[in-house]
């Protein structure tokens, strides 16, 4: 018992120097606007609190939003606070009144309070992988519920205001109202099998994020909420929700002492996703000219992204034609991440050639790195194959069913020896389905 404690205290300590030095990288000569940017909001709408005049969002949080934010919860760990979503849903009106006026005050000041900002990072050792190692665990931050209430209100404002004024790119599907992985999969799986109809060649690229939310740069953000024209108390009060954060971290029994996160956007938190997309917003697009429009096969790129995650391919008649628009858009999209402190992780980047009688000449080269072939990748959960025939996916699901069937039988027993009765083992079926 000795020994395991000490080694989660070895552990925690690990992961709490990565926090720690966990710093903002220099600064980007050329965007000094963005210091700038983030100086002035913060100066103007943060220090002191006082009361905000706010133009095309309302600050005000009536008891119904409040109550329409709960029924869209689930009954999850609470944060440092001990409070869990049934105890506020349980609240009288009168409280729920209260409440609202003070969700409304915060907003009208710009401020939410540094207690709902404080989080429980419990890390999980991934199975099989050296304890001792800090990224052998799966962080999961817990946050006060409060807090995640507010959230949540300022998640729906700040949604609106992106959707209604066309903010979001349409390549960009990620925790988006009717949109999800499908779109994506859906598009690229068209044009990968209509290249290997029509005798042409579609070359893909498959990219991850490194550290995706830890590293947004927040100055930059600020720099980009501007020119988006979303108004500055807006502004203000995420830049205070992002500032001042801190997490204590968990492995077992030990427990860190509380860390100061200097940089990026919280893990665990409900509005940091629809922040994050604000933050890729801006990525360039590929750009189609007037021929490009008429056929569809002769496209210069296409972009894909589902929060992180980032897909990019070209089609033409010929590998090399192919390859050169791929290169060239990703050529432009790396620029964009080095301008923007993006890292994407080469170790996880991929490339395939659909519809491509040679695999020799498919490849691309990122950050100085050549990825080359392969004939399988999985993107958002699926396994393509370079002949779009989908076996690697069929093994996979089978391999699936397989083990829930085995395990469903080990739970329901059989019809001579029942472990369960039929009301039980069909809502299991159903879940498991």
């Amino acid at each position: 018992m000795i020994k395991k404690r000490q080694r989660h205290s070895a552990s925690c300590t690990s992961i709490l120097d990565i926090y720690s030095k966990h710093q903002p990288d220099p600064k980007h000569a050329d965007l000094e606007e963005a210091d700038q940017c983030f100086t002035s909001t913060r100066n103007e709408y943060t220090e002191p609190y006082t009361p905000k005049e706010w133009t095309d969002i309302s600050p005000l949080v009536p008891r119904s939003s409040i109550v329409k934010e709960l029924k869209r919860t689930k009954n999850t760990a609470p944060g440092d606070d001990g409070i869990f979503y049934c105890h506020v849903k349980n609240l009288p009106c009168s409280a729920l009144d209260y409440l609202a006026e003070i969700f409304e005050t915060c907003l009208t000041l710009c401020y939410f309070p540094r207690m709902w900002k404080h989080g429980i990072t419990k890390l999980i050792p991934k199975p099989g992988k050296d304890p001792t190692l800090a990224p052998n665990y799966r962080p999961i931050t817990l946050l006060p519920a409060l807090g995640k209430v507010l959230e949540r209100i300022l998640k729906t404002k700040l949604t609106d205001f992106l959707e209604d004024n066309s903010i979001i790119p349409e390549s960009q599907a990620g925790f988006r109202s009717r949109r999800s992985t499908q779109d994506q999969l859906f598009k690229l799986a068209q044009d990968a099998c209509e290249s290997i109809v029509t005798d042409h060649v579609t070359i893909a690229s498959f990219f991850d994020v490194e550290k995706a939310y830890d590293r947004v740069w927040r100055e930059g953000l600020a720099l980009k909420m501007s020119r988006t024209a979303i108004p500055k108390p807006m502004t203000a009060i995420i830049f205070d929700y992002l500032s001042e954060r801190s997490i204590k971290l968990t492995v077992g029994s030990a427990i860190s002492e509380e860390v100061q996160l200097y940089s990026g956007i919280a893990q665990g938190s409900i509005v940091a996703p629809t922040i994050f997309n604000l933050w890729v917003s801006d990525a360039p697009q590929p750009r189609r000219n007037q021929l490009n429009q008429l056929d569809p096969s002769e496209r210069t790129a296409n972009l894909s992204q589902f929060a992180d995650d980032m897909a990019t391919w070209a089609n033409a008649k010929r590998i090399s034609v192919a390859r050169r628009r791929l290169q060239e858009y990703n050529d432009e999209l790396m620029e964009w991440c080095r301008t923007w402190k993006i890292k994407l992780s080469s170790a996880k980047s991929q490339v395939i050639g659909f519809g491509c009688k040679t695999k020799d000449d498919i490849y691309q080269t990122i950050d100085g790195h050549r990825i080359e072939h392969e004939d399988t990748v999985k993107f958002l959960g699926l396994f393509f194959d370079s002949d779009m025939k989908w076996k690697t996916q069929t093994d996979h699901q089978i391999k699936q069913l397989k083990q829930r069937i085995g395990l469903f039988s080990g739970i329901t027993g059989s019809v001579s020896a029942p472990r369960a009765d039929n009301d039980i083992c069909l809502k299991i079926l159903k879940y498991m389905i």
